[in-house]
């Protein structure tokens, strides 16, 4: 059945201009243009297909109407000596970083408590944070292994509650996680909180509280840099129907033709892999599993505004959970992320009400909301790990194919969900790429 399925798509190749190269990659995201990259500079031939008419996926830099000042979408931030691959690329593209504007420290905004200050000055005026962080870094320290933990996998939200015993404590803390997470706190896999915690060095407090700096031009400028390095190899506004593969390599389909290569490296983000058939089937990632595995739901709000830079936010009984702005010149920007699901039934008319009912000194004079979930191409927002999804997603990664590896930051082993572990994957895939096959 398989061999009558290949040939098949063989049968569409020779009707078409047969063309063939050594890795077909799949996604024109960070992960996908670094393992091009890296191949294209080893010698191999490599074809990037991308579905969107883009590169970037979900690291992406647009401007707002009336401005020319590139602003993210998608990814933004980056742990301030600890991301040395993104910051080694941006740098070689002329790209620098520049600081989250502290302006007196964080506004935290909880039932209970409102107060403007750093994450230390908190757990000063409030010990029983600083005692919580305790108790979150003994829980990592104790049978800190996959093995020992499989059976007490719970939410973000259970071991909070049964770590935190004071209401107000537990939104404060609650609030600290949400720019880390991007996701529902009862969703959240204590997986990924694991994860967060070894990848800041095994380090709690870091955790909450790393410094984290972005980059002057946007991060989506650098996927777009990246890009031209080696556009000749991108091919946009292709979307991958199928691939086939068999002992010989690969037959990737799509509606603007049919593709062969010895290998093939996926790199589109994992809640989107059920819309490619595989032939044969991915066992070990069925759709059921892609399709919830990713926690992460936040839309991204930019608004253009007049008036004074308000300080960073983070609240809990509002929809619009991380606020922050900077400036560019005389431009003043202002960014805000919720969850979807708080946001759903409103239109802009009343999302710009919600930023104005916030920050109600300032003027908005552009408006704009990327709704991650809504895009086809991605259908979430950064990697977070549902609870029940992590381990067996990870166990298929691990499971062996020749011809096949999916990549990119949705997958890494270091800094998923991070551009670092876009990167990291990239180069990793890259590797396998560029071995002989068994």
């Amino acid at each position: 059945m398989l061999s009558r399925i290949f040939a098949h798509h063989l049968q569409e190749l020779r009707i078409s201009t047969r063309t063939e190269y050594d890795t077909i990659i799949v996604g024109a995201g960070l992960a996908g243009l670094s393992a091009a990259h890296a191949l294209i500079s080893a010698g191999q031939s490599v074809l990037v297909l991308e579905a969107r008419e883009r590169v970037g996926g979900r690291t992406w830099a647009a401007p707002l109407p009336g401005s020319g000042v590139a602003l993210d979408w998608g990814a933004e931030w980056i742990v301030d000596g600890m991301h040395p691959n993104i910051v080694a690329l941006a740098t070689s593209f002329g790209i620098e970083t520049e600081a989250e504007a502290g302006n007196g420290g964080l506004l935290w905004q909880v039932p209970g408590y409102r107060a403007q200050q750093s994450f230390d000055d908190l757990k000063i005026s409030r010990p029983g944070i600083g005692a919580a962080v305790v108790a979150l870094q003994a829980w990592y320290d104790t049978d800190n292994s996959d093995q020992e933990q499989s059976h007490k996998e719970q939410s973000l939200a259970e071991l909070l509650r049964a770590l935190v015993p004071d209401p107000v404590d537990l939104a404060l803390l609650t609030a600290a996680f949400f720019p880390d997470t991007g996701a529902d706190p009862e969703q959240v896999s204590t997986a990924t909180l694991r994860d967060e915690i070894r990848f800041h060095g095994g380090d709690c407090n870091l955790t909450l509280d790393a410094t984290t700096v972005r980059f002057t031009s946007g991060a989506g400028v650098i996927a777009m840099r990246l890009a031209d390095t080696i556009k000749d190899a991108v091919r946009l506004n292709w979307p991958v129907k199928s691939i086939a593969t068999n002992a010989s390599g690969v037959c990737v389909r799509g509606s603007a033709g049919v593709l062969t290569a010895a290998r093939a490296l996926i790199a589109v983000p994992i809640a989107t892999l059920s819309a490619i058939e595989f032939i044969p089937s991915l066992p070990h990632l069925p759709a059921s599993l892609l399709d919830r595995a990713n926690a992460g739901r936040v839309s991204k709000l930019w608004a253009r505004a007049r008036g004074a830079e308000p300080a960073t936010t983070l609240q809990s009984a509002h929809p619009l959970r991380l606020l922050y702005s900077y400036r560019v010149g005389d431009e003043l920007f202002v960014s805000a992320q919720a969850l979807q699901a708080d946001i759903e039934q409103l239109d802009d008319t009343q999302l710009r009400g919600l930023l104005t009912a916030v920050f109600p000194d300032l003027e908005i004079l552009a408006f704009g909301v990327k709704n991650w979930c809504a895009d086809p191409y991605a259908k979430a927002s950064w990697m977070t790990a549902r609870v029940g999804c992590q381990r067996a997603i990870r166990a298929a990664m691990r499971e062996p194919c020749d011809t096949i590896r999916i990549i990119g930051g949705d997958v890494a082993s270091d800094w998923s969900g991070w551009m670092e572990g876009a990167i990291l994957s990239g180069r990793e895939g890259a590797r396998w790429a560029l071995t002989d096959p068994v």
